[in-house]
């Protein structure tokens, strides 16, 4: 089922084309109900019923009751939501208790065409929403990676081509950019990804003693004694007073 308002209908046009192409029927509201139907028992049926539950998200779409009653029918039912936020209103899904924790699932940011920090096209984007719909139906376990690849959002084309270099020697490489589907909890599809990594690999980031998600990577790396490679960005080639802040505070070594 796609959830969304109807002042978005030519973005769901486009987002049910690019479903279709990969062999996945939509339910869309003004095509499958009918003349003569009970509009209300159909909206709410759908989430009920449905295999995945796509959101349209907007400030609009949290505006509406309708919209809203439909994300707590499929989560109510455990349908697995994918969300894609069309307009910027993240700040807002904690004030409803229907989307109450949406933010804790990676969802694809149309309006700023960034996936974790990486430029994206729209076409990349609506391939990695249909990708994360796919994903959410066929439920199939995560692949296992060798090289865990930590780094700020600043650095995502640098960890994003890392990456993509070890794989084409062979070696699998998990990194943020590209392993996490839309719809997946992203915290939860970390911690996974590095329990099974058996190297990390950190870009280094002036500010990442203050960060957070990099300081728990670290800390959970060294719970597991992982062999850890570090990497310092273009940036901070040859600027040793930020170089050796780095390193005081994060009690780390350069290879």
């Amino acid at each position: 089922m796609i959830s969304y308002r109807s002042l978005d209908k030519s973005f769901v046009t486009e987002l049910k084309t690019e479903l279709q192409r990969e062999g996945i029927a939509p339910w869309v509201d003004e095509e499958q109900i009918k003349p003569g139907m009970k509009w209300r028992n159909e909206i709410l049926n759908a989430p009920r019923l449905c295999d995945a539950c796509l959101l349209v998200l907007s400030p609009e779409y949290l505006e509406s009751e309708h919209c809203r009653m439909e994300v707590f029918i499929a989560r109510s039912f455990g349908r697995p939501i994918i969300p894609v936020m069309l307009r910027d209103c993240f700040s807002s899904l904690d004030k409803y208790d229907e989307t109450q924790g949406l933010a804790n699932l990676f969802m694809m940011l149309m309006f700023r065409l960034s996936c974790v920090g990486l430029p994206i096209t729209q076409e990349e984007a609506l391939k990695r929403v249909v990708e994360g719909v796919s994903f959410a139906l066929i439920r199939k376990p995560c692949s296992k990676k060798d090289v865990y690849i930590s780094y700020a959002s600043k650095d995502a084309e640098l960890a994003t081509n890392i990456a993509q270099l070890l794989e084409t020697k062979g070696i699998s490489a998990w990194v943020a950019t590209t392993g996490v589907y839309v719809g997946e909890n992203w915290r939860d599809a970390q911690v996974r990804a590095m329990m099974n990594a058996s190297v990390h690999i950190i870009i280094l980031d002036e500010d990442m003693v203050g960060s957070n998600f990099l300081r728990t990577e670290i800390l959970l790396s060294e719970a597991r004694e992982l062999e850890t490679v570090t990497v310092l960005p273009p940036r901070l080639h040859g600027n040793i007073s930020e170089i050796r802040n780095l390193m005081d505070g994060c009690d780390l070594y350069l290879i």
